[in-house]
């Protein structure tokens, strides 16, 4: 037995009542959850790029052996910051006090280094204490011992004096800086994310009431 067609009428009650009532709420529960996926993965980038820069930054440092007089070419004047590392990877050095390419990890003596830096002719930038910030990542250990600013390019001799050889010193920018701007735009994309989710969900629903 055939059953009789719907006709015109009927079709359009059946659109109404399927179509018309999943529009809405699939939209209000999908641009929520886009934008804090958004946000979230925008965050976590930015994170990433941060800790990225940090980490080249660590590895790129200059650094300098205890019980010697370096030579250090500056080309870029600006403020350095200077780290005593117990972890690091040495280069080769040559001259007075040429030594081959070594690593070490001194976990057990803490180490007790000065620097001084001087020049051919004319008075050594001074040195200014600092503490508090340390590292421990991308295959180097190491703390804060001050500050310098160099004002001018020139050639200086960097003395470093230490009661252990397992140790270094490193000059480069300041770390915390680094992944500060990056950390905070993560922030950011994230707080974004979620007020967007929370507007896309309030605002229909205020409509709705009005």
């Amino acid at each position: 037995m055939a059953l009789p067609a719907p006709d015109a009428a009927t079709l359009a009650a059946q659109d109404d009542m399927f179509d018309e009532p999943l529009e809405a709420p699939t939209r209000r529960v999908l641009l929520p959850i886009l934008s804090v996926v958004i946000g979230l993965v925008l965050a976590i980038g930015m994170f990433r790029a941060g800790e990225t820069k940090v980490d080249n930054a660590i590895q790129a440092m200059l650094r300098l052996p205890v019980g010697c007089d370096t030579d250090l070419i500056i080309q870029k004047p600006g403020r350095f910051y200077i780290y005593v590392e117990t972890k690091s990877a040495l280069p080769a050095f040559e001259g007075s006090c040429a030594s081959g390419a070594r690593s070490f990890d001194n976990r057990d003596v803490e180490p007790n280094i000065t620097m001084e830096i001087r020049l051919p002719e004319g008075d050594a930038p001074p040195i200014f204490a600092e503490d508090g910030e340390s590292y421990d990542r991308a295959g180097f250990r190491g703390t804060l011992l001050g500050r310098v600013r160099i004002s001018n390019a020139a050639t200086f001799t960097a003395v470093v004096r230490s009661n252990t050889p397992d140790a270094a010193i490193a000059l480069g920018p300041e770390i915390s800086d680094l992944s500060h701007g990056w950390r905070t735009g993560a922030a950011i994309a994230l707080v974004a994310g979620l007020l967007i989710a929370t507007v896309t969900r309030v605002v229909p629903r205020l409509r709705e009431d009005d």
